[in-house]
């Protein structure tokens, strides 16, 4: 059994998913799930039908060079000085994720940071003190008033949903 990676990528609603170490398998689907599992049938449908084999070539050893060196890639990458606008687009994409990440890693370290200091502005048990603690996720489920909030929200969508049985039956 071989292993694939496979990159699942959300674009307008759906999902894409495609294999970098085979360029030609690609599946959409409306879920992760569903994109995941049809990638994951378009390998097998591949080698199904594909032969996997190795081939030995003589190369001279001066022909044939990795870059090795800073310079090298640099020479290599000169052959590529003007990115075509796909490209382009390709690495800003790349470099926002990238930000994005960096960001989110910022704000969870600030959170961690808060979490870790005790909160003196609100005294223990105050409604206030109880929805702060909810909004960082520290609240104690057992806690009276966050019960009678939940109480207090179940009421609401029962209501609410009585109200668009009322309107349903109307129309």
């Amino acid at each position: 059994m071989k292993t694939f990676d496979v990159i699942v990528q959300r674009e307008n609603g759906a999902y894409r998913a495609f294999v970098p170490s085979l360029p030609n398998i690609l599946a959409e689907g409306v879920s992760r799930d569903e994109a995941v599992k049809k990638a994951k049938e378009a390998i097998e449908n591949f080698f199904a039908t594909a032969e996997v084999t190795t081939v030995s070539v003589d190369v001279p050893a001066n022909e044939f060079r990795p870059y090795s060196t800073a310079r090298d890639w640099l020479r290599q990458a000169a052959l590529y000085s003007e990115p075509d606008d796909e490209t382009e687009r390709h690495i800003e994409e790349i470099y926002a994720e990238r930000k994005r990440q960096r960001e989110a890693v910022e704000r969870e370290l600030e959170i961690a940071d808060e979490l870790a200091t005790p909160d003196l502005q609100f005294p223990p048990g105050s409604p206030k003190a109880v929805l702060k603690a909810a909004a960082d996720c520290r609240i104690d489920s057992g806690d009276e008033l966050y019960q009678q909030y939940l109480a207090e929200m179940e009421a609401e969508k029962q209501r609410q949903r009585e109200e668009a049985e009322r309107e349903a039956d109307a129309a």
